[in-house]
């Protein structure tokens, strides 16, 4: 009986933790710069282009290509507000914001005296599928 108990327990726990999850494309990409001068980013570029990724509170998996995806471990850092969560990466190499009310994730690299460099943003963001 202990051990029928036991299974459950270890079926149940899973079930509970399990997941869905979804994958987004985001449609179009800006890439800004932190300009020292002006102490302001400034936008150096932009381009439609497709760029499909799936997060979790442990991760987020980004689709370059599409025979190339990298999965970036993060921890939770703050919330700014009810609509935008960030987040740092291994080793505190990227700060990534999720902000789903304006649809855009910015990604914050190069790192340099407390202030990053460069920032990646993704926008235009919708549902592609959900995995279970």
């Amino acid at each position: 009986m202990k051990k029928v108990l036991l299974i459950l327990c270890v079926i149940f726990s899973s079930l509970v933790q399990a997941q869905d999850i979804v994958i987004y494309e985001a449609q179009y990409s800006e890439v800004y710069a932190f300009d020292y001068d002006s102490k302001e980013y400034v936008l150096k570029g932009g381009k439609w282009e497709r760029t499909k990724f799936t997060y979790t509170r442990e991760w987020i998996a980004i689709e370059f290509t599409p025979d190339k995806v990298s999965k970036v471990w993060w921890a939770y850092h703050s919330s700014y507000g009810d609509s935008v969560d960030c987040y740092y990466t291994e080793g505190d190499v990227f700060k990534i914001c999720i902000n789903t009310e304006d649809e855009r994730i910015n990604f914050y690299s190069d790192s340099q005296d407390g202030q990053f460099k460069n920032i990646w943003v993704i926008s235009k963001i919708h549902k592609v599928k959900a995995k279970e």
